[in-house]
């Protein structure tokens, strides 16, 4: 649709889930002919260098986490200097300032939450209850994020959309796996798992870290690598003492690379305790990989136990165990699984999907639109 203007306001543009999920979005509404505005409420982060490459603007403010009054009008007069027709907010500070800024202004508003708010403090509920109120939607990636903000935060189910995340299917692809035989070649008949995410205690890796411990006592050909950066490092490297030669800590990888590490992994695991819709999740079944993930939020709306991956129940040490043996000892199994979960992500998380019911969503919110598509109804 020509001629629409937005403006995206996230509170960073550092490597993680929901700022992927930012650039995407803005890519795609700038490749159908939408004037995309970026507006970051912190400096830095290699995602900005993403959007500018596409020639779309990104303005990139100081917005501290106690947000100043003079920060906060600076941020007001830069959005009302773009004169957008919409606004859509991304990520908990910009879902905060960003609405409130929006409602002033007299823009409609549409915010992305992207988790539930079980970490957010419950004397914030009632505010975010305003908030939703005078948005003209707010989306999340689940069903599950939603029935949360229904039933915890006290939301109204009306302003809910769910649209899951999108992913990229070309990058993550099985044509990109390099052959189970050519890399036993190099890393003696390993049975890779890869763990990747943030190092901070509700990813919980260390629940995967004591799962490998008990696995490599039955499979000493497993080999666990930990892809991802955080405060819990030293931490987690000091709890896979004694197994540093066959746990490797890799760093943050950025897509290309994360493709990479999937691409030489035989499954990837996440034990999170917190999820909205994991990319990582939805980039493993693109690839044609296994996923043995805990079955947290929206997690299991993607992923079906024994039909495109395994489900465990959180802190469940033992099912994680035995979740991971299962699939070490079947090569059937761990492909039979890859193969049903790349055509589920095709059929429901492309990044084109993802886009074209962001799009049925404002056009019907700027009333261009008679109806939203079906499919990106709360639940």
């Amino acid at each position: 649709m020509k001629g629409r203007s937005i403006t995206v306001v996230t509170s960073g543009l550092g490597v993680g889930g929901s700022e992927l999920q930012v650039v995407q979005l803005a890519v795609g509404l700038h490749r159908l002919g939408w004037h995309v505005d970026v507006v970051s409420m912190q400096p830095g982060g290699p995602y900005a260098k993403s959007l500018t490459d596409e020639a779309i603007d990104v303005v990139e403010m100081n917005v501290g986490k106690i947000a100043s009054p003079a920060s906060l009008l600076l941020l007001r007069a830069s959005i009302a200097s773009m004169r957008p027709d919409l606004i859509h907010t991304q990520a908990f500070r910009a879902n905060l300032w960003g609405r409130l800024i929006g409602i002033t202004l007299g823009i409609p508003v549409v915010a992305s939450v992207r988790a539930t708010y079980s970490y957010i403090p419950r004397l914030y509920y009632p505010f975010e209850r305003w908030l939703a109120s005078h948005s003209a939607a707010v989306v999340t990636p689940s069903r599950a994020t939603s029935r949360y903000l229904v039933e915890r935060v006290g939301v109204a189910k009306s302003r809910l959309v769910t649209i899951p995340n999108g992913v990229d299917t070309l990058l993550f692809s099985p044509r990109t796996r390099v052959s189970s035989e050519q890399r036993h070649r190099n890393d003696e008949n390993r049975f890779v798992i890869l763990a990747p995410g943030r190092l901070v205690a509700y990813k919980n890796h260390v629940a995967v870290i004591d799962a490998f411990r008990q696995l490599i006592k039955t499979r000493p050909e497993a080999l666990l690598v930990v892809a991802g950066t955080g405060p819990l490092e030293m931490e987690l490297r000091r709890r896979a003492g004694g197994l540093e030669s066959v746990v490797r800590f890799v760093g943050e990888l950025n897509r290309e690379a994360m493709a990479n590490a999937m691409a030489t992994s035989d499954v990837v695991c996440s034990a999170s305790r917190l999820e909205g819709m994991p990319n990582v999740i939805l980039e493993a079944m693109a690839m044609g990989l296994p996923v043995v993930a805990a079955a947290v939020d929206g997690i299991p709306e993607v992923v079906t136990d024994h039909e495109n991956g395994l489900l465990v129940q959180p802190d469940n040490l033992i099912g994680l165990v035995a979740a991971l043996e299962e699939l070490a000892g079947s090569k059937m199994l761990r492909a039979r699984l890859g193969e049903r979960a790349r055509a589920d992500v095709l059929n429901e998380n492309s990044i084109n999907l993802n886009v074209a019911r962001h799009v049925d969503l404002y056009e019907r919110l700027l009333g261009t639109a008679p109806q939203l598509d079906d499919r990106t109804k709360a639940g």
